[in-house]
């Protein structure tokens, strides 16, 4: 029933739950699973797609990065120390928690701008046929003003999208 099965997460209680439901789910119907986490203060750039991806930036990377971090006044090393952190935080244990429950297919991705924009577009590139998202997260002061990340991304997502509350 579900092919690709994307889920969101920051760690937050809710998306940990939205994690778990999603394992159940991907072992369930055998889907494949793809966990995005969203560096809100940071432009997406190819760089920041590199680095998501376990590739040290180099040189080559500096100008990209700089034009994604110049705004928030960050450098190569930070964001590279985010990613870093990221990983050992946050998708090791959720692999392993994938892994644990018997999910097959595993992908993890670290983009950076608007969470739900970034979200939307990623279900659409993955081709996720559910999107399965905590109702709250650890987002900025923002969400409490324009609205939160995950009406934004059930209200405009093309697919299906189940809200987890914990």
């Amino acid at each position: 029933m579900f092919k690709t099965i994307l889920v969101p997460t920051d760690k937050s209680q809710h998306a940990q739950k939205a994690l778990e439901f999603a394992c159940d789910l991907a072992k369930l119907y055998g889907s494949k699973l793809v966990m995005i986490h969203v560096l809100e203060q940071v432009r997406d750039t190819k760089a920041l797609k590199r680095l998501g991806k376990g590739k040290p930036a180099d040189e080559s990377d500096m100008p990209d990065l700089m034009a994604g971090m110049a705004s928030v006044g960050m450098n190569a090393e930070s964001i590279q120390q985010m990613v870093d952190n990221v990983e050992k935080t946050i998708f090791v244990p959720a692999r392993q928690m994938a892994a644990d429950k018997g999910v097959g297919e595993i992908e993890t991705l670290i983009k950076g701008g608007d969470a739900a924009k970034r979200i939307l577009k990623c279900a659409k590139k993955v081709d996720a046929d559910l999107i399965v998202i905590g109702s709250r997260g650890l987002g900025n002061i923002k969400g409490a003003f324009l609205g939160s990340v995950s009406d934004k991304v059930s209200r405009k997502a093309k697919g299906s999208c189940v809200t987890i509350r914990s």
